[in-house]
């Protein structure tokens, strides 16, 4: 009899914790992007899957579709900033390496900041959300002083760089991107 009084005033005495479960908990935020910009590092789980479950089963379609283009967006922008970084730090050590061993036609061919752009373009339409941003981060990335914070501790220059660029993928309007079943003016 004590511990059902017991577990009936603990349930009691939790249930504005279990409320403020839709509306305070990370994990159920319908603008991640808002109460996480700007300096926000990805998320340790998807901030909109709950988000989708929710929504799926409450049959609020519109919301629904909502959240899911937030996802695609997100799962995007987390993918294309956070490999995108090591590349022109990559590519800018390969060209420094190459000159110092006088290649000088595989330094200017292969890794300049052009040709890692180049790269960058053959995954991301040039007239698309990403492009732009990662064309930005490239250009600070490949220096000598992103080289050599990545070479005495590369975490923390992926950390700088994602840090400084993922927020500017993560508030470029949804109908910027290409995402199914959404209303979109990305470039064809």
């Amino acid at each position: 009899m004590i511990n059902r009084l017991v577990l009936g005033v603990l349930l009691f005495a939790s249930f504005p914790l279990l409320a403020q479960t839709e509306s305070g908990n990370p994990l159920f935020e319908d603008d991640w992007e808002a109460a996480n910009c700007p300096g926000a590092l990805p998320a340790d789980e998807p901030p909109y899957a709950s988000r989708i479950e929710y929504y799926a089963r409450a049959g609020d379609d519109s919301k629904y579709d909502e959240v899911v283009a937030k996802h695609y967006r997100y799962s995007d922008c987390v993918t294309a900033i956070t490999t995108g970084g090591w590349q022109p730090i990559g590519a800018f050590n390969s060209y420094q390496r190459a000159m110092e061993m006088g290649d000088v036609k595989s330094a200017e061919e292969l890794f300049t900041l052009d040709a890692a752009l180049e790269r960058a373009a053959e995954t991301y339409d040039p007239r698309g959300a990403i492009y732009p941003i990662l064309r930005e981060l490239y250009e600070h990335a490949y220096s000598q002083e992103m080289s050599d914070m990545a070479e005495a501790d590369l975490d923390a220059a992926r950390e700088l760089l994602t840090r400084e660029y993922l927020c500017n993928c993560l508030t470029r309007p949804l109908v910027e991107f290409d995402i199914p079943g959404y209303p979109s003016n990305a470039a064809d």
